[in-house]
């Protein structure tokens, strides 16, 4: 079963008529997800809660390993012994994570990263800290 972040905001937007805060936690493995939050945060109080393992940014020097992603099912097989390949591995899970928040941030939507291997706490308590700054403004 793949990510479908449009298919739950939207079973928010029929079932909630109140403006409420609501939060979209995932790994935002998914696509065509973006209007669908852009219409939910005119209604509500839309923040997106980035979850992220740091084992997604480094893949290990393992030789010749055959990698099935669990949500399409597709394999590839990849030479993980090429320094070139695990950073240019490192260098796409980053660039992912950023266009994320560069895609949630120009829409106006609050964005929260969270490393799973870390506290939860603190990028929350950083960001209500921020919102509280913000609203004093």
């Amino acid at each position: 079963q793949s990510t479908n972040i449009a298919g739950a905001v939207e079973f928010l937007l029929n079932v909630s008529n109140r403006k409420s805060v609501c939060f979209v936690v995932s790994d935002f493995y998914d696509e065509n997800y973006l209007r669908v939050l852009q219409s939910a945060n005119r209604k509500h109080d839309v923040i997106a809660v980035m979850v992220t393992d740091p084992r997604e940014l480094e893949i290990p020097n393992s030789g010749l390993m055959n990698l099935t992603d669990a949500e399409t099912g597709k394999s590839v097989l990849v030479d993980t012994s090429s320094a070139k390949v695990r950073d240019r591995f490192r260098q796409n899970a980053i660039s992912r994570i950023e266009n994320v928040e560069r895609e949630l941030r120009s829409s106006k939507i609050d964005f929260v990263h969270i490393d799973c291997s870390k506290s939860v706490v603190d990028p929350l308590a950083k960001f209500f800290r921020m919102r509280e700054q913000r609203r004093r403004r």
